[in-house]
């Protein structure tokens, strides 16, 4: 019979890591894509705010001209 550490260190190696790698795989690269969306997000965030800031600059009248 095998002692169960053996059989606990076989089943690591050969299910647990590879399943928990593939994990790690996915997660990095969800990681990688969400860290992309949110540079464009702030890039878009950025020149939203510029248009707002521009258009809430006050115009100046033909009153203010006039002075």
């Amino acid at each position: 019979m095998i002692p169960s550490n053996v059989q606990t260190e076989n089943y690591n190696e050969t299910i647990l890591i590879p399943v928990l790698q593939d994990k790690v795989t996915a997660l990095l690269n969800q990681t990688i894509l969400l860290e992309a969306k949110l540079q464009i997000a702030e890039k878009q965030k950025a020149a939203i705010q510029k248009q707002l800031d521009e258009a809430l600059q006050p115009k100046p009248t033909s009153e203010q001209n006039a002075e």
